[in-house]
């Protein structure tokens, strides 16, 4: 490893930084550059105090959760265009994780999921006519797909078996 003093390391932006002296602790390790902390100490504090450190960060996430919520939406109405663009690579770059997610969602609140769905298709009658023609516009295939399917008793059997 190389030695790197807390000076280059800030003037690097580096987070750990290594002097090859031992710490009062006698552990010869990397040290923060914000705190000059020994890591092994810092791992060690985290180790035996994990109740502690979750409790005081629960505690301000509380404390400070309106504030941030706050702080977040000035952000977004201030920078709609980059969240958007931010937004939308994301969910190129992830859209299976993303997929999955919501599958395992999905399958963990299953009923109220559907009761949500009822709900909202219930009180938006004309909002559902309208995606449902929009669709079949737009993919006129797939809907001859499914009546022919359904027709030949595949989606028949396959929709008994889901109720089941």
């Amino acid at each position: 490893m190389d030695i790197v003093t807390r000076k280059e390391a800030k003037e690097r932006w580096l987070p750990r930084f290594f002097t090859g002296k031992p710490c009062p602790h006698g552990h010869v390790a990397e040290r923060w550059t914000s705190t000059s902390r020994c890591v092994e100490c810092d791992r060690k504090y985290r180790e035996a105090n994990l109740e502690k450190i979750r409790e005081r960060q629960r505690k301000y996430a509380e404390a400070y959760r309106e504030k941030e919520r706050e702080a977040s939406r000035k952000y977004r109405e201030a920078n709609l265009e980059k969240v958007t663009e931010a937004s939308r690579k994301y969910r190129e770059a992830n859209r299976e994780k993303i997929r999955e997610r919501k599958r395992k969602y999905y399958e963990a609140n299953r009923e109220k999921m559907c009761e949500r769905q009822r709900k909202y298709r219930e009180a938006n009658p004309e909002k559902i006519r309208e995606a449902t023609r929009k669709y079949r516009e737009a993919n006129p295939e797939k809907i001859r797909e499914r009546k022919r399917k359904y027709r030949q008793g595949g989606l028949v059997e396959k929709a008994k078996r889901k109720r089941a």
